[in-house]
């Protein structure tokens, strides 16, 4: 083969490598990346800012989320036993079907939070805003 040729294929190949793989990574991996980018941010943030952010179905058990910035966000069917969300802006965020047995809502803004289905058995609930919270004959551990 000639050597100008070998060189121009082998460079054709480079150039779909560049082009094919960041369409499959994107494609196939994107619910892993919004997951990675959600830890680095909470590994990074001294407070966390989240708000309307897609965190369904996440193992956020033990947590530290004080002071949280999660308005409007999805947390639907998400862990957060045990977690720490005391300050934790909550407001219209989506909690349905989450676990939240034994976390820390202490002063937290849940005005207008939707719990159906939500588990907060053994949460401590001192001084939480709890005005227009949505709930239903699944929810537990609710005054």
């Amino acid at each position: 083969m000639d050597p100008s040729l070998a060189l121009l294929l082998g460079g054709l190949g480079f150039l779909l490598v560049l082009v094919v793989v960041p369409v499959l990574v994107v494609r196939d991996l994107s619910r892993g990346y919004r997951r990675r980018s959600f830890w680095r941010l909470v590994n990074t943030a001294k407070e966390v800012q989240c708000p309307n952010m897609d965190l369904s179905w996440l193992n956020l058990s033990w947590f530290v989320l004080r002071n949280a910035n999660l308005t409007g966000a999805d947390l639907t069917g998400s862990n957060l036993s045990g977690a720490d969300l005391s300050g934790a802006d909550l407001r219209g965020a989506n909690l349905i079907g989450a676990n939240l047995t034994g976390a820390n809502l202490t002063g937290a803004n849940l005005i207008n939070v939707n719990l159906s289905g939500a588990n907060l058995t053994g949460a401590n609930l001192t001084g939480a805003n709890l005005i227009n919270v949505r709930r239903d004959k699944r929810t537990k551990g609710l005054p």
